[in-house]
């Protein structure tokens, strides 16, 4: 049997005791564990289970004698976690000190802020990590919390790759200002998810995060949620500007639905499209906004500036005034332009023609298709 395989067939054993201690009530981790506290690697999949803070405190018990791990994954979400189970994480969290990539979900829970403190604890003391994935989409976060994250992500240095999705919670925008700040100081970070979706953002938070996020001049990769706020198109101008001088920005993903942008907003982003010279990948979602022809003729036309773009994905489904003819006049600049690229994907959702993707071969249009 492969190592692989092996590996596969522990972290199966590994969740079933879990399961078993969590839904019967046992106690003797000792017989059930012993010969796994040397582990390095350790994945556990709990999502779904209805496990709530009494659980989590089982949960936390078998973590925190894994002193050797590197590599934690923990899919904790739709659960009853409360706050007090939170804790029992970010306590048994402070007892590793090797981990050097990390993975926890605790979205779809009943989090507060006192409980994503003591999370926030236990991530503090991994001072090794280079790669942090944390979900608590969905829970009951407000800013209050997401400044005590923001500290204890200040003392990461050595992260390169950060993702954290807080979608549904109450941050507002003080809440991104402080996660904002917590970015900017981490200076080997390549590469940024961050989804703060439908958490009331303003202009005036958008600022005050771009602003930071300005100061991140290694970025090579960074990936904005930005859904339904109301970020307007002052936001949307700052967010942009913030990307005018990231040099080393190949990989950009921003999704802006439902965030009232017009076409000022579009001026902006249509006139620092030539600045992001060596981007290859560009999503950039604008669904249920409020751009008219013109907005979306003059993106399409800016969008032929971007040089070494091989990959574009646009959304511009929604929109108040969407024509018929609207997708090939906005498109039709940049595919004509289509030889001075090395375009190999090109994807264009209109609510009148759904996705059409755009097949290239050796830089030459050659079909398109709806999806």
């Amino acid at each position: 049997m492969s190592f692989e395989k092996t590996q596969q067939l522990n972290l199966s054993k590994t969740n079933l005791g879990l399961q078993s201690i969590i839904l019967n009530q046992e106690t003797d981790y000792e017989a059930t564990f012993k010969h796994e506290y040397n582990q390095e690697n350790l994945l556990l999949h709990l999502q779904g289970f209805e496990i709530g803070n009494e659980g989590a405190e089982k949960v936390g018990i078998y973590l925190s004698k894994l002193v050797n791990l590197t590599h934690l994954h923990i899919y904790f979400e739709k659960n009853q976690l409360g706050s007090e189970g939170a804790s029992h994480i970010g306590r048994a969290l402070k007892q590793l000190e090797k981990v050097k990539q990390m993975q926890l979900d605790i979205g779809i829970n009943n989090i507060e802020c006192d409980g994503l403190e003591s999370i926030a604890d236990g991530i503090k003391k991994q001072v090794n990590l280079t790669q942090l994935q944390l979900n608590i989409r969905f829970n009951k976060i407000k800013r209050v919390g997401t400044k005590c994250l923001s500290d204890s992500l200040k003392c990461l240095t050595q992260l390169k790759q950060l993702h954290i999705v807080i979608e549904g919670n109450r941050i507002r925008d003080e809440g991104l200002c402080h996660i904002g700040n917590a970015i900017a100081q981490l200076p080997n970070l390549e590469q940024l998810y961050l989804d703060v979706s439908a958490n009331s953002i303003k202009s005036e938070g958008a600022k005050r995060f771009a602003q930071e996020l300005q100061k991140c001049s290694k970025l090579k990769s960074l990936f904005l949620e930005f859904f339904w706020n109301k970020m307007g198109d002052e936001g949307i101008q700052d967010l942009f500007l913030a990307l005018k001088n990231m040099k080393e920005l190949y990989d950009l993903h921003i999704s802006l639905k439902r965030n009232s942008i017009t076409d000022k907003g579009v001026i902006t982003i249509a006139a620092l499209l030539p600045y992001l010279k060596n981007t290859v990948k560009f999503s950039l979602n604008l669904d249920v906004n409020q751009i008219s022809f013109e907005g979306q003729e003059l993106l399409g036309q800016r969008l032929g500036y971007m040089r070494k773009l091989t990959d574009l994905y646009l959304d511009m489904q929604g929109q108040q005034e969407m024509y018929l003819a609207s997708l090939t006049f906005c498109f039709l600049g940049f595919l004509l332009q289509a030889r001075k690229h090395e375009i190999r994907r090109l994807f264009i959702f209109d609510k009148v023609y759904g996705g059409i993707q755009f097949k290239y071969k050796n830089d030459i249009l050659i079909d398109f298709f709806n999806e």
